[in-house]
């Protein structure tokens, strides 16, 4: 069977994506699947349905993409080659951006598994890109695509352009097919849907059921019996042969409410003569009910107990579909990390897709350098709602255990607004109480003042002994550098193991300070490396802070490195203990 060649994606899950030409366009044909259909009507008609798929829509859609290179080491860092941007800038929506497309995708993938990137040139001559559905398209016999926009609409008749053809002009395309593969058939597309088409049949019906029961309610209000001796107060008024004059005068009193909300009618009691003779009112006008008002309807009970197997069922977090914990279809679009952990793969796949099937293509046909190597990343920074920790994270940072960089990130601070080197200095000089490093202060001294007394006469007093380094200053910006560098070894940490998505999963919501001490040592050195080498180069500040304080420069290097080594040695402790200087400056 001629299936068209699938380029497999290193990081995909279970993403697929191929460029599709004339010769292997027919090959579409093959692969409609009738559930897709039902799927898509399902997502038209079942509220929960349509919601979870806002939900993806919403989500990918924020989701920033951009060009990137593996490494050798296997790390993604990204890449600013004018070549890529300008191969990836191509790909945009009608009216710029690719909101458009990541929203269009995620729909899809969550609906039916399945999406075609297109690309066409416009009536004023522009490039189109487009995420459509498989309904959208037509493959004929020869491999020309037929593309219907609306119903009223002239179908367009397109020819797929080859991998290597570059130009792109009116009656052509370039299309992508993009799908989630199927485990038993990789051909074809899978969904979480797909497993939930009953559920959503159950939930249809039951819908249907409950609808019924409230019409049945509302039509059958009961029975009023009245007695034939009621009568209205000008009855012997009125023309004897009309025996029905109550009735019908009482059922437009009744009614006219229901057509005028204004009418008197709805305020103003029903006159009526009740000739009682001994016989209560109750016995000549009766209300027979023929349902039971405080009867529960079995049908709400079934759904949602469907409404819990689709959540359940469904690849999203179970509280956004049900409301629970604080989340409700007003709230839960925004996606909390708990939440992003869930929506990562898909958001993972959309990169290795797009990625995939068009821009590493695209570099090669360019003859990009290390074109194999071209990927797509994301940051999910305008997605993902952390929660406030602004107060947390200034007390942390007032005890010196987080670092300026988180404190300022929890504020929502750049590190534009970080202090320069002197602020630095004097914020270390106020913590350990140095006033010398403070602009315009006085350094400490061990030794006392000299007398401004002349020296009495005699023999020369012997010089004075060298003074001894201040060891408050040295302790105290030692202890302030071992801090920085955990702080150095968790950043480090992040970057080289970002494609660890169950480390990244870990360490969110920790500070830098801490990421070793969660991950512990074997995660930390199969992803990221040893402590020496992940605390490397932290005690170099403090050498030069030391030398130009006055200390030795051989005793300041011997500090940075008992400092590295301390580091590097405590890097998986959740509080490190105090550096031991005595030896050092004994």
């Amino acid at each position: 069977m001629g299936w068209f060649s699938r380029q497999e994606v290193e990081r995909g899950i279970t993403g697929s994506a191929a460029q599709i030409t004339r010769s292997e366009a027919t090959d579409i044909q093959r692969l409609n699947q009738a559930w897709q259909e039902r799927a898509m009507g399902y997502y038209d008609i079942v509220p929960e349905i349509n919601f979870a798929t806002s939900f993806y829509s919403r989500g990918l859609s924020a989701v920033r993409l951009f060009p990137a290179i593996r490494t050798v080491e296997g790390e993604v860092e990204p890449s600013e080659d004018p070549q890529l941007l300008e191969l990836w800038e191509r790909v945009q929506d009608p009216s710029g951006g690719r909101k458009a497309l990541q929203s269009n995708y995620g729909k899809l993938r969550f609906l039916i598994g399945e999406s075609y990137l297109l690309a066409t040139i416009n009536s004023l001559g522009d490039e189109v890109w487009e995420i459509v559905s498989k309904s959208e398209i037509t493959v004929n016999n020869d491999g020309t695509i037929i593309r219907r926009r609306n119903d009223s609409s002239e179908p367009e008749k397109l020819v797929p352009l080859k991998a290597t053809d570059a130009e792109l002009t009116p009656g052509r395309c370039l299309i992508y097919r993009l799908w989630r593969r199927h485990p038993r058939k990789s051909y074809l597309a899978d969904s979480p849907m797909r497993a939930s088409l009953d559920v959503c049949e159950e939930l249809v019906l039951l819908t249907l059921g409950v609808r019924a029961r409230i019409r049945s309610r509302l039509a059958g209000a009961g029975i009023l019996a009245i007695d034939a001796d009621v009568t209205l107060p000008a009855a012997d008024e009125q023309d004897e042969s009309d025996e029905d004059a109550f009735i019908r005068t009482l059922g437009e009193h009744l009614m006219e409410p229901i057509g005028d909300e204004g009418s008197a009618s709805a305020v103003v009691p029903y006159l009526m003569r009740i000739p009682t003779a001994g016989r209560k009112i109750s016995d000549l006008i009766h209300h027979i009910q023929i349902h039971n008002p405080d009867e529960e309807f079995p049908e709400r009970g079934m759904r949602k107990e469907a409404v819990e197997r689709l959540a359940n069922g469904l690849d999203l977090p179970a509280e956004v579909l049900l409301g629970l914990k604080g989340a409700n279809h007003w709230t839960s679009w925004q996606i909390d990390e708990q939440s992003w952990e869930l929506l990562a793969p898909t958001v993972q796949e959309m990169a290795d897709d797009f990625g995939g099937a068009y821009l590493r293509p695209a570099a090669k046909a360019e003859n990009f350098d290390n074109w194999m190597n071209v990927c797509l990343d994301y940051d999910e920074a305008e997605i993902v709602t952390r929660p406030d920790r602004t107060k947390d994270a200034f007390q942390a940072h007032d005890r010196l255990i987080i670092s300026d960089a988180s404190a300022r990130q929890a504020g929502g601070w750049t590190e534009d607004d970080a202090p320069d080197e002197e602020e630095w200095q004097a914020r270390v000089g106020i913590k350990i109480r140095d006033p010398g490093m403070i602009p315009g202060g006085t350094p400490k001294s061990s030794t006392p003042q000299s007398d401004t007394k002349s020296p009495p006469e005699g023999p020369p007093e012997k010089p004075p002994a060298p003074s001894k380094p201040d060891a408050s200053l040295i302790v105290g910006a030692a202890e302030f550098a071992v801090e920085r560098a955990r702080e150095l070894a968790g950043s480090r940490i992040r970057t080289r193991s970002k494609t660890c998505g169950p480390c990244q999963s870990s360490i969110n919501g920790f500070p830098n300070s801490m990421v070793a001490a969660v991950l512990g040592p074997a995660t930390t050195v199969a992803n990221a490396g040893d402590g020496a080498d992940l605390v490397k180069g932290a005690g170099d500040s403090l050498v030069r802070l030391l030398m130009r304080r006055g200390i030795d420069s051989s005793l300041a290097r011997q500090v940075g490195i008992m400092v590295e080594e301390h580091a590097a040695n405590t890097l998986y402790l959740t509080e490190p203990p105090p550096l031991n200087l005595e030896e050092a400056l004994a």
